[in-house]
């Protein structure tokens, strides 16, 4: 083999070890976690309502009852702390009323995530937002 054959076969030896050592850090271990937030649900409805909160975590029930079991009136406020990648929301009205049922969903700097509502009666406000 001649000098300059020798050379572009070191030269291409070269770039390839270089090319899989580049792979290999920059592709090596698990991706990074996404971040945990905290998310608000907010919930308006003067009678009463029942849902779910999910996340990858699990899933809690939400509702609006008073102590007597009627209705409830104002904002309803469900926190969920260290959320990750998503939140699955289900709300659905109990009676057969055309009053508005409001859903908002907040981080924690208080940015709208997503707002729905719903007059229909038995009406249902389901909605999934990345986080």
């Amino acid at each position: 083999m001649k000098s300059w054959q020798i050379l572009v076969v070191v030269v291409a030896a070269a770039v390839l070890i270089a090319g899989v050592a580049y792979l290999a850090f920059t592709h090596s271990g698990d991706p990074a976690p996404e971040p945990m937030r905290n998310i608000t649900l907010l919930v308006y409805y003067e009678g009463v309502w029942h849902g779910t909160l999910s996340d990858a975590a699990g899933t809690i029930s939400i509702g609006g009852r008073d102590q007597t079991g009627g209705e409830t009136r104002g904002i309803q406020r469900i926190r969920m702390e260290g959320v990750q990648g998503f939140v699955d929301v289900y709300v659905r009205k109990d009676d057969g009323t055309y009053r508005i049922l409001y859903v908002d969903i907040m981080d924690d700097g208080d940015t709208f995530l997503q707002k729905r509502i719903t007059e229909a009666p038995f009406g249902v406000i389901a909605f999934t937002v990345p986080v």
